[in-house]
């Protein structure tokens, strides 16, 4: 026999085979040798489990984490056991130190974590700790850019997503930025926010502070306009191509309470939206289109006729109404019934192409739960798309396709052609994308933003890296385009 020593887990030996063996090899007498308790005594098993996932900034501190140590047996806490934890790559312990750390459980079956360091760059991974006795588990850790400085990018995309040549880059900015809001109706027109709520238009001109909510937009007569709100008064200014401010500011009129959110609808006619915080939604002529008013979509048909589409609650049901208005934003007729679910809408989307072959359009929500649906044009029972859905958007490209772009929380994400719900994966593993926009005038564009600042185009690729903010956006060239704001950051 060989002398070579052998190991539990060498390739291709089984633990009853070297039992075997052993009992072979050895001489008669060992089998009357009394053994000590230790030997046959069955090792305990336990369960281990981090209270994560955990999000940070970079080049912050991981919040408090928790690692918990319970019996298999009786489920009590199981103090005294030692615990391997690993951190990921670019991550520090509060000494400077990386890796591995070993640690033992306090009285309530528990290691406590503080002072974890996180990395200059986005990152979306695992946290893992271990046990001897074969316990494991693992969480996710969100690390997101956080910077004094952004740069305003605009790239050219080619139909699949892949940047171009070209494109350019704006100002730079000294503060985060919220958001990125393009708008698209045969020219087409962008402003930024600031986290401290100072808006810009495309050049980097200032048009407003302390704004909470935005919307470019682009009007019938092809006028480039930018809505905004200050707490609970709207207003309205004209910019040039280049975004230079034209005119004077209009207000338009004044809410019950600050504004929430503006989101306009462009198809050779424009249709905007208004939300305050109590759940008022106006048109843009200032009258009150609903009240309690959860989520709401704008959207412009090819009868160049405007709908406020709105969820309201009652009791644990959603009813989703659809209100026609005029240009001027007076409603036409009573608001129209489409269809009740049990759960809070989250988010509504409707979208379509004035430049596509076919006049086609959609629409889909987003509930509370993360059930995706499709909102049915003329009332009806709503098409459920997918479940655990984090994010979404609705597009119509310029054959007529209705689609739906949507990520999991499982890090996926995917195409739904919903003319006949044939389902394609994008991509996986992306971590979790939080926020998908798509622009269509004939051409068409939708990306992609996750949670680490990764940005995705339509076939999964990577754009850049870095970003906060961005918004998918179409010229009067049919020129895809896609403007980000990338962050430059210093620990």
């Amino acid at each position: 026999m060989s002398s070579e020593p052998r190991t539990l887990n060498a390739p291709g030996i089984s633990r009853r085979g070297l039992v075997g063996a052993a009992a072979w090899a050895a001489p008669a007498i060992a089998v009357t040798m009394a053994s000590p308790a230790f030997a046959v005594s069955p090792v305990e098993k336990h369960t281990l489990a981090f209270d994560g996932p955990y999000e940070s900034r970079t080049c912050g501190l991981l919040p408090t984490m928790v690692l918990t140590l319970t019996s298999d047996v009786d489920r009590k806490a199981a103090p005294g056991v030692p615990v391997t934890v690993t951190l990921p790559t670019g991550f520090e312990w509060s000494d400077g130190a990386v890796g591995e750390r070993d640690f033992t459980t306090d009285a309530a079956g528990q290691v406590t974590l503080v002072g974890v360091r996180t990395p200059l760059r986005n990152l979306w991974t695992f946290i893992s700790a271990r046990t001897a006795t074969g316990a494991y588990d693992s969480t996710t850790v969100s690390v997101t850019i956080a910077a004094p400085f952004a740069t305003i990018v605009s790239r050219n995309l080619a139909a699949d997503g892949s940047p171009l040549t070209g494109g350019a880059t704006q100002a730079g900015f000294d503060g985060p930025l919220q958001d990125i809001k393009a708008a698209q109706n045969g020219g087409s027109t962008v402003a930024y926010l600031t986290t401290d709520g100072r808006l810009y238009s495309v050049n980097g001109s200032l048009l407003a502070k302390g704004v909470g909510a935005f919307a470019s937009s682009v009007e019938p007569d092809g006028a480039l306009t930018v809505f905004w709100g200050q707490k609970g008064d709207v207003f309205r200014r004209t910019v040039d191509g280049a975004g230079g401010p034209q005119g004077s500011t209009e207000r338009l009129f004044t809410a019950a309470a600050p504004i929430r959110e503006i989101r306009g609808a462009w198809n050779e006619v424009s249709c905007i939206g208004i939300l305050d915080e109590q759940g008022n939604l106006y048109s843009v002529g200032g009258v009150v289109i609903a009240t309690s008013v959860t989520a709401f979509g704008p959207q412009a048909d090819f009868q160049r006729k405007r709908y406020l589409t709105y969820a309201t609650k009652s009791g644990s049901v959603t009813t989703v109404f659809r209100q026609t208005v005029d240009e001027a934003g007076a409603p036409i007729d009573a608001a129209a019934t489409v269809f009740s679910v049990d759960d809070d809408v989250a988010e509504m989307q409707m979208s379509a192409n004035y430049g596509a072959r076919s006049q086609n359009s959609i629409g889909a929500m987003r509930t509370d739960r993360g059930g995706l649906y499709l909102i049915p044009p003329n009332g009806g029972t709503a098409t459920l798309i997918a479940e655990n859905v984090e994010a979404f958007a609705t597009l119509v490209d310029y054959s007529g396709n209705r689609l739906v772009y949507f990520s999991t929380k499982d890090a996926t994400i995917w195409e739904c052609a919903t003319d006949t719900m044939t389902f394609t994966q994008i991509a996986r593993n992306v971590g979790l994308v939080s926020t998908i926009r798509s622009a269509a005038d004939g051409a068409s564009v939708v990306v992609f933003l996750s949670k680490t600042g990764r940005l995705y185009n339509k076939e999964g690729g990577v754009i850049a890296e870095s970003i906060a903010a961005f918004d998918a956006n179409v010229t009067s060239g049919t020129v895809r385009q896609v403007y980000y704001a990338q962050y430059q950051s210093i620990c």
